[in-house]
């Protein structure tokens, strides 16, 4: 079975993906980080089969196979995930994307460039009692 409690990133940089752990870290988070390269990787382990339970996802928009926004419609589709927070991170400022992810009810969208800032109030969301 998959972990419970952490936080699943879907992004298939590994460059980028590095400095997120590294922000979590930095942030004084103790939650595990699970990578994962594409939406399908990440779907498969939110299955019912693969069990994942993450306190926080976290997904980039661009990714192969299935992109970051097609997957939080999955996400907000299942009621196992109806409180779980969701977070874009992602290099497009682009103002579609973003008007895309608030009408999935997205929790917050994170530009890359301004990593840490934007990880550090996702993870107060995800994880009240690091505030």
């Amino acid at each position: 079975m998959a972990p419970t409690g952490c936080i699943l990133l879907a992004d298939d940089d590994r460059v980028d993906a590095k400095a997120f752990v590294r922000a979590v870290a930095r942030l004084a988070s103790a939650a595990p980080v699970t990578i994962v390269r594409d939406g399908v990787e990440a779907w498969e382990l939110l299955s019912p089969v693969g069990g994942m339970r993450p306190a926080m996802i976290v997904l980039d928009i661009n990714m192969p196979r299935m992109n970051g926004l097609e997957l939080l419609r999955r996400i907000r589709d299942d009621a196992r995930f109806a409180r779980t927070p969701v977070f874009i991170m992602t290099t497009s400022d682009d103002e579609g994307d973003r008007l895309d992810a608030l009408e999935l009810n997205v929790a917050g969208y994170i530009v890359k460039s301004h990593l840490d800032d934007g990880l550090s109030r996702a993870l107060e969301l995800a994880f009240p009692v690091l505030a």
